[in-house]
This record gives C-alpha cells, sequence and structure tokens, in this order.
C-alpha cells in the first residue's frame, strides 16, 4: 500500500512536467513565427536601403543643383532609416 502514495506524486510530478512542456512547445512556436516576421522585416527594410542609396546615388548627379535645406532634409530622412534598421537588426539579435 506504500506504492500507491509513491506512483500518485508521480504522477502529479508528471502532469506537472508534460503541461509546462507544453507552454515551452507554445512559446517556442511563438519566438518562431516572430523571428521569421522579424527576418522579412529586416529583409524590406534591406530592399528599402538599396533602393534609397539609388536614390541617393541619382540625386548626387544632380547635387549641385540642391540646396543646402534640401540636403539637410535628405540627410535626416536617410539618418531616419537607419535608425529604424538599426532597431530591426537588434530585435533580431535578442
Amino acid at each position: 500500500m506504500e506504492l500507491q502514495p509513491s506512483l500518485h506524486a508521480l504522477r502529479v510530478k508528471l502532469q506537472h512536467l508534460l503541461k509546462n512542456y507544453s507552454g515551452v512547445q507554445k512559446l517556442s512556436h511563438q519566438l518562431k513565427a516572430e523571428n521569421i516576421q522579424l527576418k522579412e522585416a529586416l529583409d524590406e527594410k534591406e530592399n528599402e536601403i538599396i533602393r534609397l542609396q539609388e536614390k541617393i546615388d541619382a540625386m548626387s548627379v544632380g547635387s549641385f543643383t540642391q540646396n543646402a535645406e534640401d540636403k539637410k532634409d535628405l540627410e535626416k530622412r536617410i539618418n531616419g532609416y537607419l535608425k529604424e534598421i538599426e532597431k530591426c537588426l537588434a530585435l533580431l539579435k535578442t
């Protein structure tokens, strides 16, 4: 009869472990999905960088006609894009 309480305790512990395992699996799936989304966002940002770089290259040809205010505005926008990209990269590293 001493075996019954031990079996019951073991059963309770096993159920607890299975519940924890299920929770960990669910979290793992969520993190994998989030990782995929972040990678897609990063790809989009990298493509945006390429497009912006092409615009910058095209604008540099005509840069002698731009005034200083336009150049500063462009620099601010580019810096904003770079900061956004850095945030995405930081999220991927965590």
